[in-house]
């Protein structure tokens, strides 16, 4: 959810502009950095160390800063500040700090604030999840979530510059797409941002269960479970991409591109030391090949008593096995294992003829999932591949 307006320009138009001049050297400088960090090639690199910070002003007149968020927010009232988009609930200052914490080690997950330096006061904040995927060149795949403006500071252009900002941390990080979900009515706002509607976002709330924990995802690593027919659902292995079905399965989904083999086994390792996804597949044991798979991103949040959401990613079933009920398998082992793991809800993006198949699932349509494309294909073709 996301507020935002026309920013205020103020008597200090020449002042800005220099001041602009200055903060395009330093996003160009810092892209230089983020390339260098993400490598030569065009993999999308298995090197995720936090190299660049954020902190600028953005605007002086009013004394705006923009940054990452730090462990004096809670006495900010940051906890406060999210309440308005959502439920909160109880979050004690050693819990937000631990979290925090876990998060300031986490470099696929940054989340940013905008402050009043002079009151001390939280205007805006937002967060940015990086999901990294087997899927175009192994590239990066951004997620804009929890973006809210305080109530009095709305319709200033605030909400545009957390946007903003989300985008060009993804574009550093290398990834081909930024996505997010949002209410119909902020459809207009995220257009004029250079986002376009994609998909629909269905949702399954989980309450009963939410726990605050952080999970190891290790325990799933060695796990199999027998499905019948002939059929095991698992963990994604080495030797899975050693035989390279994994690879042409997911080119039934979307574009893939060449990637060698080493590569991908290291960035299944680094998946799995990040304690951040799940790669499930279901293999059919007498054709011995993967014929389903798909992806679990588990992000940390402060909203929902400091919950955990779910996301569903990348589900593709072997076109010559359909009609088994493998779609409907995978869907449902990725959403009983967000279950498991205390998550309070668990979403998914799909096109508006699969809604009728995720409500089989249990889940409902909730909101609008919009896309923006950095290699601007969306303008040349709407319907795109996630």
């Amino acid at each position: 959810m996301i507020y935002g307006g026309k920013s205020q320009n103020g008597g200090q138009r020449e002042k800005i502009m220099k001041i602009g001049a200055l903060a395009g050297a330093a996003v160009f400088f810092a892209g230089w950095a983020a390339r260098k960090w993400l490598g030569k090639r065009k993999l999308g690199g298995n090197q995720w160390k936090r190299t660049f910070g954020v902190k600028e002003g953005i605007d002086l007149r009013i004394n705006l800063v923009m940054r990452d968020m730090d462990v004096g927010d809670y006495d900010k009232k940051i906890i406060s500040l999210l309440a308005q988009l959502t439920d909160v609930g109880t979050i004690r200052k050693s819990f937000f700090l631990d979290r925090l914490a876990i998060l300031k080690e986490d470099p696929l997950q940054r989340i940013i604030v905008i402050e009043d330096v002079k009151q001390k006061q939280l205007l805006a904040t937002g967060t940015l999840c990086i999901e990294p995927k087997f899927i175009h060149m192994a590239g990066f795949a951004g997620h804009i979530e929890d973006v809210v403006v305080d109530g009095p500071f709305r319709g200033k252009g605030l909400g545009s510059k957390v946007v903003r900002k989300l985008v060009n941390l993804a574009k550093m990080y290398g990834c081909y797409k930024v996505i997010l979900d949002c209410k119909k009515h902020n459809v207009a706002f995220y257009e004029k941002l250079g986002f376009f509607v994609k998909e629909v976002q269905m949702a399954l709330y989980f309450p009963e269960t939410q726990t605050a924990d952080e999970i190891s995802l290790a325990q799933y690593i060695s796990k199999v479970e027998t499905m019948g027919d002939n059929l095991v659902a698992r963990q994604l292995s080495k030797s899975d991409l050693e035989k390279g079905d994994f690879v042409n399965l997911l080119g039934q989904l979307t574009t893939v591109g060449s990637i060698p083999e080493a590569f991908l086994k290291k960035r299944l390792e680094l998946l799995r030391k990040s304690n951040r996804e799940l790669m499930f597949v279901i293999e059919d044991t007498k054709l011995e090949k993967i014929v389903a798979a798909g992806t679990l991103l588990v992000e940390y949040k402060f909203i929902h008593s400091a919950g955990k959401c779910a996301h569903i990613e990348d589900v593709v079933v072997d076109k010559n096995c359909r009609g088994r009920g493998l779609g409907k398998k995978i869907v449902c082992k990725l959403r009983d294992a967000a279950k498991l793991l205390g998550c309070y809800k668990c979403i998914l993006d799909c096109s508006k003829k699969n809604v009728g198949f995720y409500e089989k699932c249990g889940f409902k349509e909730n909101e609008v999932c919009m896309a923006l494309y950095f290699d601007g294909s969306h303008r040349k073709k709407k319907a795109v591949s996630s």
